[in-house]
């Protein structure tokens, strides 16, 4: 888990927290700040989420696994190492 997940993890609490109080004691504001709190939170999470697996499957793309061919060069195996 990365700091956007957590901070944005943090956010959905804080913002249901906001919420829940805002409800008790009948503050409107209160209970509509914290469920934009909530919101922000969740988008945060999903940015994050979505940024983490764009990284995995650009280096899937690109291919990023190494290959290993053994070729035989006047009698003496060579390996050959490349980045697919």
């Amino acid at each position: 888990m990365d700091k956007d997940r957590i901070v944005g993890s943090g956010k959905q609490i804080k913002g249901a927290v906001k919420q829940v109080v805002g409800k008790a004691v009948g503050d409107a504001k209160l209970e509509s700040e914290g469920k934009a709190d909530k919101i922000e939170g969740k988008v945060q999470n999903t940015l994050a989420a979505s940024k983490t697996r764009s990284k995995v499957n650009s280096r899937t793309a690109t291919g990023a696994r190494w290959c290993t061919l053994a070729r035989v060069h006047a009698g003496t195996p060579v390996g050959v190492h490349f980045l697919l």
